[in-house]
């Protein structure tokens, strides 16, 4: 089957999907329906839902990554079986994608992907972003954009969003005993932002190239020390 015919079944399905919904919406409201019937509807969207919002953020994410082209497909193949392990990797991939409760998350996978294919990123740091992106709430990760640029040295007091930013790995807690145990974003947050939240802002990060490097620098001396 085509791309094309793929895809015109994909919006046919959700078109069937949201009309049954719909019907049970108009149903609430006061429109004559048989409990029968209402049940079988709201069955059948229920099953249906799970695939159906899969493909949207499928196809979300190949039109983001930028891998509608049977070129860009081949580096992504290319590069993601450089461990020999391509199957378990797409794998993994494909889970993220399907675990992302928001299109915004999707958007993350589709820019780290395009960023790993750009600058080469090491499939282990391409996982360890998306696992992040995965374990973090859409409004952890713009808390992340919204701080880490302009206040990367800062100190913040213990709070629920710092503590869950601590818990995925994307902030460190500072000396307890001299600083009262203050969180404060690391280099892995640093990464999260430019590979994937913040890749698509040009202005913010105009050399992400050499940024990515110095980053990735630091977190090999982080390991070797």
């Amino acid at each position: 089957m085509s791309e094309v015919n793929a895809l015109s079944k994909i919006f046919s399905k959700g078109t069937e999907l949201f009309s049954n919904i719909a019907l049970c919406v108009k149903t609430i409201c006061g429109d004559k329906i048989s409990e029968a019937q209402l049940s079988f509807k709201i069955g059948k969207a229920i099953l249906s839902l799970p695939d159906e919002l899969f493909y949207l953020k499928f196809e979300k994410f190949l039109s983001g990554a930028n891998l509608l082209d049977d070129a860009e497909k081949a580096k992504m193949r290319a590069w993601i079986a450089k461990n020999g392990t391509e199957a378990d990797n797409a794998l993994r991939l494909v889970s993220c994608i399907d675990n992302a409760e928001s299109l915004k998350k999707v958007e993350y996978f589709a820019n780290v992907t395009r960023c790993a294919l750009n600058y080469d990123l090491s499939l282990e740091l391409y996982f360890r972003i998306c696992s992040v992106i995965d374990m973090s709430t859409e409004e952890d990760l713009k808390f992340l954009a919204d701080n880490i640029n302009k206040n990367y040295d800062k100190r913040f007091k213990p709070n629920y969003i710092t503590q869950k930013l601590y818990s995925v790995g994307l902030m460190d807690v500072i000396d307890i005993v001299s600083d009262f145990g203050k969180h404060k974003f690391n280099s892995l947050a640093r990464l999260v932002d430019v590979c994937a939240v913040s890749f698509a802002d040009d202005s913010r990060y105009p050399n992400p190239k050499r940024t990515i490097d110095e980053i990735i620098s630091d977190l090999d001396s982080q390991i070797s020390e």
